[in-house]
């Protein structure tokens, strides 16, 4: 993973963002921007002999269905990381921003595809948190991988007998782990910070019926890229024009 984007992960105060965004946490008619958070419940047991902490099988999974439901209600982006979805609802929110049906039918979704992808029983909580500009998904994004990172060094060290009574602070964390042989910069993106999902813009060549001449037409494509930083890159650029 790049150092320089590691170093801004690190120096994020999880605790101090976990108290802003969870007094957002709402019920009701809501207006967009706003996060539609699903979690896993009892993944750990409910996907026994899978890898821990992390397995591809289960992130592409979470990935794949989380692909569907962008494109069906064109969300402008989301968050995949550990058993967590960020849904990001931009510009549009669905069945007029009625919480119940959001959170009801968006965790329905997940929860029935990610099951018949990986033949288990698996279910997603869901849950709103409002943001008062679009600029506020960036922090939130940030602060989701934050806690995402913080979870699978937490994990590993377990593993190793580390620190059984009092975690230290995360830059002491990555130099104990280094001690035992684990190395950030050897483990693939997308197991420390998940996925990111987005659209783009691409250029597709035609006929145009009528002159069968070759034109080029702009249509949009989903994309997936590792880590959170596709997604914060998309919202930079919708934040600039909304201004």
């Amino acid at each position: 993973m790049n150092i320089a984007k590691l170093t801004r992960l690190l120096y994020i105060n999880p605790l101090i963002l976990e108290e802003k965004f969870r007094s957002r946490e709402v019920r009701g008619r809501i207006a967009p921007p706003f996060i539609v958070r699903l979690d896993g419940v009892g993944f750990g047991k409910a996907l026994k002999g899978f890898k821990e902490p992390r397995d591809q099988r289960v992130h592409e999974a979470l990935v794949n269905a989380t692909l569907q439901i962008v494109e069906r209600y064109n969300l402008i982006g989301a968050y995949v990381v550990s058993d967590e979805v960020n849904l990001i609802v931009y510009p549009q929110a669905p069945y007029n921003g009625r919480e119940e049906k959001i959170t009801s039918i968006f965790s329905g979704i997940l929860s029935s595809r990610v099951s018949m992808i990986l033949n288990r029983q698996l279910f997603f909580d869901a849950r709103i948190i409002v943001l008062y500009d679009l600029a506020e998904a960036i922090e939130y994004i940030l602060y989701r991988a934050r806690i995402g990172l913080g979870n699978y060094i937490g994990s590993k060290a377990r593993r190793l007998g580390l620190w059984v009574e009092k975690r230290p602070r995360i830059h002491e964390q990555l130099k104990d782990l280094e001690a035992k042989g684990i190395r950030i910069n050897n483990i693939p993106e997308w197991e420390l910070v998940g996925s990111s999902i987005t659209w783009t813009t691409i250029w597709v060549e035609k006929v145009n019926p009528r002159t069968k001449e070759k034109i080029k037409v702009k249509r949009r494509r989903i994309q997936v890229a590792t880590g959170p930083w596709m997604l914060i890159e998309t919202l930079n650029k919708a934040v600039q024009v909304a201004l």
